[in-house]
């Protein structure tokens, strides 16, 4: 087994979920798709600040750098 594929069976799946102020206020999705949907159960205030971003299995928010 060479070095790429250790580096796919060690990264973890990525999921999506709906953030407003900075905090994670849906369910994870597998799809970003899945997350907007659920932008549109919030109210009309927080749907013009939410945004959809990635998170792990565990549903805390991936920083990208």
């Amino acid at each position: 087994m060479n070095n790429n594929e250790n580096m796919i069976e060690n990264t973890e799946q990525v999921y999506y979920a709906v953030s407003v102020h900075g905090n994670i206020c849906s369910p994870k999705y597998t799809t970003p798709q899945g997350a907007e949907e659920q932008i549109k159960l919030l109210s009309e205030a927080h749907q013009s600040i939410a945004e959809v971003v990635p998170v792990t299995s565990s549903g805390k928010q991936i920083l990208f750098g």
